[in-house]
This record gives C-alpha cells, sequence and structure tokens, in this order.
C-alpha cells in the first residue's frame, strides 16, 4: 500500500501518509530472496519482479543472485560459454583464448544429477572424498559429504536429484593460520574461501 511502482519512469516511490510526501527508492537491499522459501506465493514473486523491474539500484543485483546458483557456474565451466562472458569485457586482450584457458584451468567439473551423468554418480559413491553434492543455491551448511552423499545418491527420486548438482571438491592449498576458538588463539591449517 505504500509502495508504487511507476511503469513509465521504472521509479519505485513510498508514499508517507503521516506527511502526504513521495519519496524516491534509490536502492534496494536484499536481506532475503535468497532461497525458494522466500517466495511461498505468487504475489511474492511478483513483488520480486517489480522490485527488479524498477531502476532502483538493486543490492545484490539478479545477477548477483544468478551467479550464486549451481546451474549458472555449471554453465560456465563450458569453454565457449565462458568464453561468450569473458569477450565483451576484454575484447582489448592481445590473446582472449589464453585468457579463457587460465580461466578454465581454475574451474573444477560439475555435473547435473540425470542419467547423462551416471558414470560420475558411481565414481562418486566410488571415491566420495573427491565429490560434493551441492543444492541450486548459494548458502553453506546444505551440502551433502561422503556418507550421506551416497545415501541421497541411492535414495533420492529423479525429482530430488534435480534440485542439486555434483561437484568435484575442490583441493585448495592449505595455509598455517591463527583461529580463535573459545577465547583461545590455535595455529591451525586453513583454507582460503576467497577466489
Amino acid at each position: 500500500h505504500y509502495l508504487h511502482y511507476n511503469e513509465q519512469t521504472k521509479d519505485l516511490l513510498y508514499k508517507d501518509e503521516n506527511n502526504d510526501q513521495t519519496y524516491h527508492i534509490s536502492v534496494v537491499y536484499f536481506r532475503a530472496g535468497y532461497t525458494p522459501n522466500d517466495f511461498p506465493n505468487q504475489q511474492c514473486w511478483s513483488n520480486l519482479t517489480t522490485l527488479e523491474s524498477s531502476n532502483s539500484i538493486k543490492c545484490p543485483s539478479i545477477n548477483f543472485h544468478l551467479a550464486g546458483s549451481k546451474i549458472i557456474q555449471q554453465d560456465l565451466t563450458n569453454k565457449q560459454r565462458l568464453k561468450e562472458y569473458i569477450v565483451p569485457n576484454y575484447a582489448h586482450a592481445p590473446d582472449i583464448d589464453a585468457l579463457v584457458d587460465v580461466c578454465y584451468s581454475m574451474m573444477t567439473n560439475i555435473y547435473t544429477l540425470d542419467s547423462s551423468t551416471i558414470d560420475d554418480q558411481a565414481l562418486a559413491k566410488q571415491f566420495p572424498q573427491n565429490y560434493v553434492l551441492k543444492p541450486q543455491r548459494e548458502g553453506g551448511g546444505n551440502n551433502l559429504w561422503n556418507q550421506e552423499m551416497i545415501h541421497f545418491l541411492n535414495n533420492a527420486t529423479n525429482e530430488e536429484k534435480q534440485s542439486y548438482i555434483l561437484m568435484e571438491k575442490i583441493n585448495a592449498p592449505h595455509y598455517d593460520n591463527i583461529l580463535l576458538r573459545d577465547n583461545q588463539l590455535i595455529l591451525d591449517k586453513c583454507i582460503s574461501e576467497l577466489g
């Protein structure tokens, strides 16, 4: 009732009924909208469409939302698709193919869980330490590892499997670092999540 969207100007407006003032909303900051649970009905999806259609700055933008989904990340493991994204931004680079090769060398394999990846699923069951199952969205704490992953691969329906991807584990280098746990400084091996 307080928000209004002008389809012609793409302005998102807030009407303060206490003082009869109207304000342009310049930034939409998402504190939710990262999981399907955040959209329990069609009205929620319509609201998101309105927000995304507006000329307000979105934080994060829909591009960053999509980049967090595993299906987009999987799509970028296709070398030709990766090149399509790199060329517009680095058309001035002296050797685009070399740049694509460098980017591609930093990626790991990502598989959908369908009949075309039966062999990969069998390898994951045989060598679970080399794989992880991840849901088709960003955010930690939802991954399936080792026996939990094997159980899922053996028992999940095809529909349940479609909401996950199978990814080869990234064996990042370990570094000595100092952690603070229970008010104690501990020297331990760590990996960086930067990348």
